[in-house]
């Protein structure tokens, strides 16, 4: 599986841990920047937010050199909650820009 579908599959699927698909890093997600360790208990906190999540990967862009690789890539989020008054839908946009290095 791609490296940069891995860490919205699991946010998706509501995993509980997402270290196996993420690096040491800062991570600059939105509102949060920081360490990665950081990140997780964070991103998990706002996933238990919402009832259903659904998140769109497109238009890649992957420059490979060597041992590095520097990605850009679309997305599409779409988050729902279901409230007493009715459902409540938000909708994001944005850009991934990666940088991946091959280890070891």
């Amino acid at each position: 599986m791609c490296s940069i579908a891995m860490p919205v599959r699991s946010i998706v699927a509501t995993q509980r841990s997402l270290r196996p698909s993420v690096t040491p890093a800062i991570e600059c997600h939105g509102a949060f920047v920081g360490p990665v360790e950081d990140y997780i208990p964070w991103v998990m906190a706002r996933v238990a937010e919402y009832d259903s999540m659904q998140h769109a990967l497109s238009t890649m862009l992957i420059d490979v050199e060597t041992t590095m690789a520097r990605a850009e890539t679309y997305f599409t989020g779409y988050h729902l909650r279901v409230l007493p008054f009715g459902r409540w839908l938000r909708t994001f946009w944005g850009r991934y820009c990666d940088c991946f290095e091959l280890r070891g």
